[in-house]
């Protein structure tokens, strides 16, 4: 009865089991005890249910994981009258902790990075149930090493420790320390410590996959400016840098490698490179001695965490070719069609501090796959140019067959007939050479208008009048057509109503030369300005240009549109915002007029 009377007088000790000793007491036949044990057994479970509340309370305003640590491991000191608590968490690859929380008699514990885990937390995570160490047991684990003890940090004399829990799997230990107590913490304190793990373990993972869905916004946005950068260009040496400097940045990376393979010799040769990496261009690797040249042959992502150690990493990788040696690395192929054209590689996560994981190869190999399609279609625009170019070749190559080479011929027959003739006929022979002047004066105007076409930009440079004579004398030194050339007025013309008139005169010309049989053509360029200024720019009111000639016209009501380049003729008044008419009757000639108005819109 007198222990009993003793222990009453101590039933405000949270750590005291009250339910055990109310058992006890009412065994004993101590009522009065019993009853004093356990209304206090009530008011320790009602003051941990308040507890279990105002921790859950404040987790749920939490959102960041940090937060969340801070917050249940500072209800955890006052509660437990802890001088040492922690919360960490566990890899089970690596099969070590990284403290998120620990804390000493007030006091922050530096701790950074992950650490080996001791047996009794290796016992917590592997077997997935609380462990409860007296002073004795803690001695014992100490000596035989199986312990380890933060250094600077006193010596334990009870150690409780619980598995933080998520899904059934054990993702950390949170372990509470008493420096001045043995036997400190109870079975009560067991279930208590595990409620409150509980509920963090729950705030935590909401946390992660917030954090998650936050990160993975993120990088969609990312992605999104990203793909917008990338298809803004069709240069394909700018495409290529852009490409290495974009995914150097979505992925954090210190440095950048694009590579593109040649599947002939077996080897891919760096492209583009960006930060670290500055300096490799250029450099040619057998596929079958690199890193990236693995992707390429497997055609799969991958990632090396580990560059020294990594037997398929080249030996310029890893003999300091870059600016500082390489730690990690995250590969990604560029495929087209099934087919690798080449690699994108980033290297040094966050300078080399931190892994690459799944999420960030994930993310590489999106970009990656949008990265290639631009690449191609800049490499397709890039052979379209080219073809563009043998094709303007080719048809210079046939106007010079077609035209001057002709004229020049004709032009060489009549030199040679001229001084015998001269010698029998003077007169025949002058009209000879009249002719071969205006074969020679046709033969230069036609060099003249196919150097425009090699240089657009000199069209809009040449008056339009100049043009127009120019054009002309082709005419005339191509079929001896006269061609009479009147214009009214002067003035100055946009660039795009100076070459679409220019273009108009000379698809009209061609059709002359080509279809009409004429004798005569004549061309017509009037302008109209507003008020007796000089007629610039600001004060032109409209240009008229007509093309005219006598020769056997066709109806236009059975001509079909695409013939004789009507629709081209149609398409470049209409780009200008001009209008566009032909007369022509048969036996009656043709008239090709085209009238632009200032102001007027397509």
């Amino acid at each position: 009865m007198e222990v009993h009377s003793k222990e009453c007088s101590e039933s405000l000790d949270r750590n005291a089991d009250f339910q055990t000793l109310a058992k006890e007491a009412a065994d004993q036949g101590n009522w009065k005890a019993a009853a004093k044990w356990y209304s206090a057994a009530m008011e320790q479970r009602s003051t941990e249910l308040a507890l279990i509340n105002k921790v859950q309370e404040g987790l749920s305003s939490k959102l960041e994981m940090q937060a969340i640590y801070d917050l249940v491991g500072d209800s955890l000191r006052d509660t437990f009258n802890a001088q040492v608590v922690m919360i960490s968490q566990y890899d089970p690859l690596t099969q070590r902790i990284f403290h998120h929380y620990a804390i000493e008699r007030g006091q922050h514990l530096l701790i950074p990075g992950w650490h080996p885990i001791d047996s009794s937390r290796a016992r917590i995570v592997h077997t997935g149930k609380p462990v409860l160490l007296p002073l004795e047991e803690v001695i014992e684990l100490l000596d035989t090493e199986k312990m380890h003890i933060v250094p600077g940090t006193e010596l334990p004399r009870s150690w409780l420790g619980v598995p933080i829990l998520v899904g059934g799997e054990v993702k950390g230990v949170v372990s509470l320390q008493n420096l001045d107590k043995e036997n400190a913490f109870t079975a009560s304190d067991i279930h208590l410590l595990a409620t409150l793990t509980n509920s963090m373990s729950l705030s935590l993972e909401n946390a992660r996959l917030l954090s998650d869905m936050q990160k993975r916004l993120a990088q969609v946005a990312a992605l999104q400016e990203t793909s917008r950068a990338i298809v803004s260009t069709l240069d394909l040496n700018a495409l290529l840098k852009l490409i290495i400097e974009q995914a150097t940045t979505l992925l954090q990376a210190e440095g950048g490698i694009l590579n593109l393979v040649d599947w002939e010799k077996k080897e891919d040769e760096v492209f583009a490179c960006n930060g670290s990496a500055t300096g490799v261009l250029g450099i040619k690797m057998p596929l079958d001695c690199s890193l990236s040249g693995w992707v390429s042959l497997h055609n799969q992502p991958d990632i090396s965490n580990h560059i020294a150690e990594d037997p398929r990493a080249s030996t310029y990788v890893k003999q300091g070719t870059f600016l500082k040696p390489i730690s990690n690395a995250a590969l990604a192929p560029l495929t087209i069609k099934q087919q690798v054209i080449g690699t994108l590689v980033v290297i040094d996560k966050l300078r080399g501090t931190t892994d690459f994981k799944p999420d960030d190869l994930e993310l590489l190999t999106g970009f990656a796959n949008q990265a290639a399609i631009a690449i191609e279609n800049a490499q397709l625009y890039q052979k379209a140019q080219h073809l563009a170019v043998i094709e303007e070749r080719s048809r210079l190559a046939r106007d010079l067959h077609d035209a001057v080479t002709q004229t020049l011929f004709s032009a060489s027959l009549i030199a040679e007939a001229i001084p015998p003739i001269w010698e029998t006929d003077p007169i025949q022979g002058h009209e000879l050479l009249e002719e071969l002047r205006s074969l020679n004066r046709g033969a230069l105007a036609e060099m003249r208008t196919l150097l425009l076409e090699l240089r657009p930009a000199a069209l809009a440079e040449t008056s339009l009048e100049d043009l127009l004579r120019q054009l002309g004398e082709a005419a005339s030194g191509r079929e001896g057509i006269p061609v009479k050339i009147t214009i009214d007025g002067e003035g100055t013309l946009p660039p795009e109503v100076h070459v679409a008139m220019y273009r108009i005169a000379q698809e009209a010309l061609n059709n002359v030369v080509k279809h009409a049989r004429a004798s005569q053509v004549n061309i017509c360029l009037r302008y109209t300005c507003s008020g007796e200024d000089e007629c610039n720019f600001s004060s032109l009111r409209s240009v008229w240009l007509s093309i005219a000639d006598n020769g056997r016209g066709f109806d236009i009501t059975q001509a079909p549109h695409h013939r004789l380049g009507l629709g081209i003729m149609h398409e470049r008044a209409q780009a200008i915002g001009g209008k566009l008419s032909i007369e022509s009757k048969p036996g009656q000639g043709t008239q090709v007029s085209v009238a632009w108005t200032q102001g007027d819109k397509a």
